[in-house]
């Protein structure tokens, strides 16, 4: 036909491309790929939580980093400590509180029993009894000091006692009290007396004596030396035939007259 005719029918045109369905693909595909890189992200993230939480479980149990802080550290150093606790009260020991209770001056009923032998002491009781007038033939020595340094001459000795319990010790200075009609333990070879137990006593009557010695001495005199330290000044009586043995004591201070025990 001819131009500017009518022409025939023509085929229809395509259907128009349809971009909402593209949008909401590409909508789809952009929230998963966001998604994907959350989740990585949470991934990743978590690694390295749990890295760190598997160093700190390393450390051994019980025993925690040490404090950087100088207040943190002084408060946990009272915490180990408990509020108002006090050190434990030491036993009484009462063979400790009678030592103590011993007054310079104080006399007592206490002696060398002679078992100790010449050179140890066996006193007649563990710890000092009560003590009794200086006066009483029951004085049988007088504390002289009580804080150690004692003198050593005859007579005189140290009395000490070490306590397990407050881990103290105290010591006694005593003097030997001699009394007119009293008795102590000596040696005797052959006829002459060879040394005294200055610090025994015994009964005048007593038959057996402690090893160490052999002899009973009577005391008959208890003098001041302003007149002598010989002797004869031991004599009773004019004419007086009794054989004595006298020593000097107390620091040189007293004549000591004795005899041995005649019944």
């Amino acid at each position: 036909m001819g131009p500017g005719g009518p022409q025939g029918p023509f085929p229809p045109p395509p259907p128009p491309r349809n971009n909402n369905t593209a949008a909401i693909v590409i909508s789809i595909v952009g929230v998963l790929v966001l998604g994907l890189v959350v989740v990585g992200g949470f991934i990743l993230f978590g690694n390295v939580f749990d890295s760190g939480s598997d160093d700190s479980s390393d450390s051994s149990p019980g025993i925690s980093a040490a404090p950087t802080s100088g207040s943190d550290s002084g408060a946990d150093s009272g915490a180990d400590s408990e509020p108002g606790t006090e050190s434990p009260t030491p036993t009484p020991d009462p063979t400790e509180s009678a030592f103590k209770a011993v007054s310079t001056g104080d006399c007592l009923p206490v002696w060398d029993t002679g078992h100790g032998g010449k050179t140890e002491i066996d006193w007649s009781s563990e710890q000092p009894p009560d003590s009794v007038s200086c006066k009483s033939d029951d004085a049988l020595v007088q504390v002289t000091g009580v804080t150690g340094g004692c003198d050593s001459s005859a007579g005189e000795a140290t009395w000490s006692y070490d306590s397990t319990s407050t881990g103290e010790s105290t010591e006694l200075c005593l003097r030997r009290v001699y009394h007119k009609g009293g008795c102590f333990l000596a040696n005797q070879e052959g006829n002459k007396i060879v040394d005294m137990g200055p610090l025994t006593a015994v009964d005048c009557t007593a038959k057996k004596v402690p090893s160490a010695y052999n002899q009973v001495m009577h005391i008959t005199g208890v003098y001041n030396t302003s007149k002598g330290t010989d002797a004869s000044l031991c004599r009773r009586v004019t004419g007086d035939q009794t054989e004595y043995w006298s020593w000097t004591v107390d620091d040189g201070e007293t004549l000591l007259c004795t005899m041995v025990y005649q019944g």
